[in-house]
Formats: C-alpha cells, sequence, structure tokens
C-alpha cells in the first residue's frame, strides 16, 4: 500500500525490496480489501443457503459486484492513466501472487498427493481421484486449512465440488457441481457459446447436446443452470 511502502520516483524500484516491514501496521488498501472480501463472503454464504432462484440470481449479481470492485483495486495500480497508478506496487502483487500459487500447487501436491488440473490468478482445482463425498470434503478442508495457516492476511475458501469437469482452455469450462442445498448435479459453464449472449440460439442448442453427451448424466436441455 501507498502508506506502507516507501515508492521512489523511478519506475525501476526494485520490487523484491519493497516488502513492508512486518512491524508495520496494515495500510489502508488491504484494509479495503479486507472489508470487501468480508462483505462478499457473507453474501455467498446467503447464496448458499438461498433456495429461490429470484433471490440467487440477485445475490449472485452482488457478489459477483463486490468481486470486480476487490479486483478493479489492482488494476489501478497498474493502469498508468490511474490516479493511484504504482507500476511497482502491481509488479509487487502479480510477484507474489504467483509465489503463493505455486506454493499452493506444491503443498497440494507434495502433501496431500492430490492433482493440480488447473490454475488461474487466485484459484486451484484439485482432482482428488476419491468417489466419497465426505473424504473429498474431508481433504478440502485440510488442504484449506494448511494454506491459510501459512498466511496472515491470505484466506481461501472452497468454493465448489465437482463431479465431473471438462477443461477447455483458460476461463473456459463446464461442470457437473455437487450441492448439498440443492438436489442432483447442476451445470456450471464459464466462457463457452452455451453462456454468450452474443451467440445465435444455434450454438447455444449444440453446445447443450455436446455437454449433455460428454457428461452422460442427462438429456439435452435438463441441466439446471448456475441461475436456476
Amino acid at each position: 500500500c501507498f502508506t506502507t511502502i516507501a515508492l521512489g520516483s523511478s519506475a525501476d524500484d526494485d520490487i523484491n525490496q519493497l516488502l513492508p516491514e512486518k512491524s508495520i501496521g496494515e495500510g489502508v488498501l488491504p484494509r479495503v480489501l479486507s472489508r470487501l472480501v468480508s462483505e462478499r463472503r457473507q453474501v455467498k454464504a446467503q447464496l448458499a443457503r438461498e433456495s429461490d432462484p429470484t433471490l440467487r440470481n440477485q445475490l449472485d449479481i452482488r457478489q459477483t459486484a463486490i468481486k470486480l470492485t476487490a479486483n478493479s483495486l489492482y488494476g489501478c495500480l497498474g493502469f498508468e492513466n490511474s490516479r493511484f497508478y504504482a507500476q511497482s506496487l502491481a509488479a509487487l502483487v502479480t510477484m507474489q501472487g504467483r509465489d503463493t500459487l505455486q506454493r499452493t500447487v506444491d503443498l497440494a501436491r507434495d502433501a496431500f498427493h492430490a492433482q493440480v488440473i488447473y490454475g488461474d490468478t487466485d484459484s486451484l482445482f484439485v482432482y482428488t481421484g476419491l468417489d466419497d463425498i465426505n473424504m473429498v470434503r474431508e481433504l478440502g478442508a485440510k488442504l484449506k486449512f494448511e494454506i491459510n495457516r501459512r498466511y496472515k492476511t491470505l484466506s481461501i475458501e472452497i468454493d465448489a465440488i465437482y463431479a465431473k469437469m471438462l477443461l477447455c482452455k483458460k476461463k473456459t469450462y463446464a461442470a457437473l457441481s455437487v450441492n448439498p442445498m440443492r438436489p442432483g448435479l447442476q451445470l456450471e459453464v464459464k466462457g463457452l457459446a452455451l453462456v454468450r449472449h452474443d451467440w445465435c440460439d444455434l450454438s447455444h442448442q449444440a453446445s447443450e447436446n455436446f455437454l449433455a453427451e460428454i457428461f452422460k448424466e442427462n438429456r439435452p436441455g435438463n441441466y439446471p443452470t448456475a441461475d436456476g
């Protein structure tokens, strides 16, 4: 944060030397982010308990808005026309994020013998190889605990458990999620033509058929989606 790191006038600041001393109190930006993360966690908890489709959609929009607001703080640091522009701070965030992500991958692989099949900025998809949902939850809880124990200001959560997943490329996948609050498996889609409003109905129908054929869980068009 600007309040905990003394930035020079040069863009060539050594980002490895920018981390503040542990004795320095928390800066303004981390406090703002902590508040946003806490608010989003509360909304997501409401979302998990809510069964009404309309209210679920409203809560999902709200948690997404909070997420985008939090993410924009980093974008402001890296955008040269922003009044909060600080290239070295943005680079430091990126470096710390990559280091944390790699350490988490190593922990899941070496300590828990789990296979990390996908990672994207601030999330990991871990293949456990287990069929027992209770064992999966237990493993996820232990991994979450070990990761959070290693960091003072970083906290991860388990977003979802998937029975099956199709990974196409970065930010593009489809999966059948297991939700104890809702019966059956729910189809979650990201980045595919199925959820793009600027694609024609034929592409949506074709995508539904392809996914139904791949997952072999239901007939085309019968999957409940994340928005009901």
